[in-house]
């Protein structure tokens, strides 16, 4: 079933699913369509911005919630128990936040309050870490044997579920998320920091040998 935006808009509640780099094109097209008292939720994987653009963007009247489910396809195993979602209220009806949050918890989600910035950061050391280290390592083509040991086979999930990922929320995250950019400054001296430790392992074993 497909509607157009006018009637998509005109909704009482309207989701918007789409990635940040075209949030703020899609606030703009919806605006003169929104009417108070709708209630508009994204689910964008990055909040500080989109909880701005929302509060700037949408017309006064209209409740606005950033969302954001901690779980994808490949993670949430057919059923809702268990998993994480954060919301990030922006404006509006505190009763329709209240009810929104009762729902996902009768759901069987575990619903966390936060910031816009407590989330990015949060979502920097989860999402983007992960999303960081599958891709690292599917681009050196390694982690793709059949996992002999547990551990492995971990490593191994981790690079699929990268590699299941689209490219476009990989770099919406490093674009759009401000603390993205620490994590990977961090991973990187993390590995230089290894790679020390190894070359200065080599240089006593070679002192010793002469």
């Amino acid at each position: 079933m497909s509607a157009s935006l006018e009637e998509t808009a005109a909704q009482k509640i309207v989701l918007l699913a789409v990635p940040v780099s075209a949030l703020r094109d899609v606030l703009r097209m919806i605006r003169p369509l929104v009417k108070p008292p709708s209630t508009v939720i994204d689910v964008c994987a990055v909040k500080a911005g989109p909880v701005q653009w929302m509060a700037s963007l949408l017309p006064k009247g209209v409740t606005a919630i950033g969302c954001h489910p901690f779980f994808g396809p490949d993670s949430y195993g057919g059923s809702l128990k268990g998993h994480r979602v954060v919301l990030c209220p922006v404006r509006g009806s505190r009763d329709v936040q209240r009810k929104m949050k009762s729902l996902l918890r009768r759901a069987g989600l575990q619903v966390d309050i936060m910031t816009p910035d407590a989330h990015d950061r949060r979502m920097a050391e989860t999402v983007f870490l992960t999303q960081l280290v599958g891709r690292s390592v599917a681009s050196a083509h390694l982690g793709e044997d059949e996992g002999w040991t547990v551990h492995s086979r971990r490593l191994r999930s981790i690079v699929a579920v990268a590699r299941n990922d689209s490219d476009q929320l990989f770099v919406d995250m490093w674009k759009y998320n401000p603390h993205a950019r620490e994590v990977a400054r961090r991973f990187g001296k993390g590995w230089q920091d290894i790679r020390r430790l190894l070359d200065g392992s080599t240089a006593k074993r070679a002192g010793r040998q002469s």
